[in-house]
């Protein structure tokens, strides 16, 4: 079945402004089956390319890179990855947090979005700790920006 390729462009673009709940109602009309999936993306970039199927033989190279760019732009997210709401616990961004672990010195750079460890962005504390110690950590309490709490924790039985 071929489609009328400046159709189908228009298809692909208005994916991205459904809601996840209408994006499942289309992927249940154009892959023939439905879907418990709640990944937006994911169910966009099928849709996507499945409407993109059906043009691509009959298409002209223009046609194809403009069916092209429109699957890249459905499956690109909208907006920057959100800023992690400030907590009070954790020092001001430009920060550095620094530990010593073994023989190594470890620093750790606040950023809006999260934190800097070694090239590498993280959203937490805790993975970072995770990287250096191979073990689960709560992040704040590794690095000292939590005091160990001592005694008996309320919901905690006695052993």
């Amino acid at each position: 079945m071929h489609a009328d390729p400046a159709t189908v462009v228009a298809e692909i673009k208005a994916l991205r402004d459904m809601s996840v709940t209408e994006v499942q109602r289309r992927y249940e009309e154009v892959i023939g089956k439905s879907t418990r999936s709640r990944n937006g993306p994911a169910l966009r970039g099928t849709i996507a390319r499945r409407l993109a199927e059906r043009v691509r033989e009959g298409a002209s190279p223009t046609e194809r890179r403009r069916i092209q760019r429109a699957l890249a732009d459905a499956t690109t997210p909208r907006t920057a990855p959100t800023p992690i709401p400030h907590d009070p616990r954790i020092p001001p961004v430009g920060s550095v947090l620094k530990k010593r672990h073994g023989d190594a010195l470890i620093e750790v750079k606040v950023t809006r979005s999260g934190f800097t460890f070694r090239g590498r962005a993280y959203r937490s504390l805790s993975a970072i700790a995770r990287e250096v110690t191979g073990a689960r950590w709560n992040g704040l309490l590794w690095f000292g920006l939590r005091p160990r709490q001592r005694g008996k924790q309320p919901g905690r039985r006695a052993s």
